[in-house]
């Protein structure tokens, strides 16, 4: 199901571990709200991967731009008022 679409990479990970990213909406029946779900897989591990060079670059740059966006959804959740990244 939805894997019609799905590219996997030519990555020692993915040769175990084969996850695909999920999204889902969920719209309100009397309220004027949206809640989106968004299942990114989880952070890669870097070293298993046996990633090189850009496709290494890359992957380092996803998994802090998911760090980030976990301690700003934690600082919400925590009615922090503002989140430095």
């Amino acid at each position: 199901m939805g894997t019609g679409n799905t590219v996997v990479n030519g990555l020692k990970y993915y040769e175990i571990n084969d996850r695909d990213d999920y999204l889902s909406t969920i719209l309100g029946a009397f309220r004027h709200a949206a809640l989106h779900l968004v299942d990114l897989a989880g952070s890669e591990r870097v070293k298993e991967s046996g990633a090189e060079g850009d496709r290494f670059k890359e992957m380092t740059y996803i998994n802090s731009a998911l760090s980030n966006l976990q301690n700003c959804i934690r600082s919400q959740l925590n009615k922090v008022l503002s989140y430095h990244y």
